[in-house]
């Protein structure tokens, strides 16, 4: 089937970021993309704990403050997140813009976190007849599961506040 293009995410993106701290979601990347200064992609690579889907049309990110990621949002706002996962592949693009939410450093994550307001334009749902996404990229860490999860709630807490 041909790529389709919507204005929404489709619902087993919305699962996926949904804000729940759930061991499965343990290692799963999300690329996001931004513009940087010389019009070529720039590639940050996010979990599901850093990404909440406000709604279908609304997403909310936590990159680092000082990095090429924030500041391309802060330049160009354009962003696009990548989620290519099992019976899933779509690129939702928007425009981002950074808040005054900051999430400070902690054990799993030692670099202070901004929150950035997506607002999605369009989402492409791309799917080949008798071909499939079998797996997604996966990521590790060292540390244990309960203090992933741990990072993940604190900072969904802050993506969740007003």
């Amino acid at each position: 089937m041909p790529t389709s293009v919507t204005t929404e995410l489709p619902s087993e993106a919305v699962s996926l970021l949904s804000g729940d701290a759930s061991p499965a979601r343990l290692g799963t990347v999300i690329p996001v993309l931004t513009v940087d200064a010389a019009g070529f992609p720039h590639v940050a690579l996010l979990s599901p704990g850093e990404i909440l889907v406000v709604t279908p049309g609304a997403v909310r990110l936590a990159v680092d403050q000082r990095s090429t990621t924030a500041r391309n949002i802060e330049e160009r706002r354009s962003v696009t997140l990548v989620l290519v996962e099992p019976k899933l592949c779509c690129y939702a693009k928007g425009l981002g813009r950074l808040t005054d939410v900051v999430i400070p450093p902690g054990p799993v994550q030692p670099f202070p976190a901004v929150r950035v307001d997506v607002e999605v334009r369009e989402v492409r749902l791309d799917e080949e007849l008798g071909a499939w996404i079998s797996t997604g990229a996966l990521y590790g860490r060292e540390v244990s599961q309960a203090e992933e999860l741990a990072y993940w709630e604190r900072v969904q807490t802050a993506l969740r506040s007003p």
